[in-house]
């Protein structure tokens, strides 16, 4: 495995919170292959990351010999989870080239990817390709699209999934109770990776990013802080991950805890800048 790819999967792993593997390839030049263990042998789907051009790095989903069963999947899943998964597509298209084909037609919004999922029969209804410009760093590129895509499939596979059930606009519910040896509260990885997809993945206090500090290992990693701590949220209550969740690094998220309730993060940044 090439130090690229190694970081790949690294990087990839840290945002999604899930076993990324990431190996290189050579067919003509160097290619990446995105695959998780979440998906059964051979039953799965595969991102294949090639350079067409010096500039532009494109990647493609591939699925799996026996992958028909996961077509299923995706027929049956959610229309909040596919519009999720769409919306979550849609926050990439500012900053990379999505195309997304089902039955050879184009879509252009969640809500045509959602109705359009309904329709697959076969992993040759569909196509997905991302395509970023390569501006000086091609390992943030790389993992941009890797981002991207294959967090599109992992969440209309239902890999990215959360315990509490009910699910409402853009994001999902959030502060259930669930018993086990204390009172835990819920909280939706969706909604995570809808707000960093959205904000990023630098502290939106102090602007300190792990990739920077740290090295490729720690890129991708941030805390996400309820602006509403969870504890008060009561029953599973809609988050909107835009509005509600900002992305924090652990020192500033242990600062706004130090009051009750938290501190607003905007109001924290202030308190920093006039001690500057």
């Amino acid at each position: 495995m090439s130090d690229t790819a190694t970081s790949i999967a690294i990087i990839a792993s840290n945002f999604f919170g899930l076993p990324i593997e990431c190996v290189s390839e050579y067919d003509g030049g160097v290619q990446y292959r995105i695959t998780s263990p979440v998906f059964g042998k051979g039953r799965g789907v595969s991102l294949l990351i090639t350079r067409p051009y010096r500039q532009k790095y494109s990647a493609i989903a591939i699925f799996d010999t026996f992958s028909t069963q996961l077509i299923n999947v995706w027929k049956a899943m959610d229309d909040e989870v596919l519009t999720c998964a769409a919306q979550y597509l849609e926050s990439y298209a500012d900053r990379l080239s999505v195309d997304i084909d089902i039955r050879e037609h184009q879509l252009n919004s969640a809500e045509g990817i959602a109705q359009a999922m309904r329709e697959l029969r076969t992993p040759a209804d569909f196509f997905l390709r991302v395509s970023a410009t390569i501006q000086g760093d091609e390992l943030k590129a790389l993992c941009e699209i890797t981002q991207c895509a294959y967090g599109f499939l992992l969440f209309i596979s239902g890999a990215i999934s959360d315990d509490a059930a009910e699910k409402e606009k853009d994001g999902e519910l959030e502060g259930a109770i669930r018993q086990v040896s204390s009172t835990r509260y819920e909280r939706s990885t969706r909604n995570r990776m809808l707000c960093i997809a959205a904000k990023g993945t630098s502290c939106a206090v102090c602007g300190f990013d792990f990739e920077k500090a740290y090295g490729a290992f720690a890129a991708g990693y941030i805390e996400v802080h309820h602006k509403t701590p969870v504890s008060q949220l009561g029953e599973s209550t809609a988050i909107d991950p835009i509005e509600d969740l900002v992305p924090l690094c652990p020192n500033c998220h242990a600062a706004v805890h130090m009051s009750n309730p938290p501190l607003m993060p905007e109001k924290l940044k202030a308190m920093m800048e006039t001690r500057i």
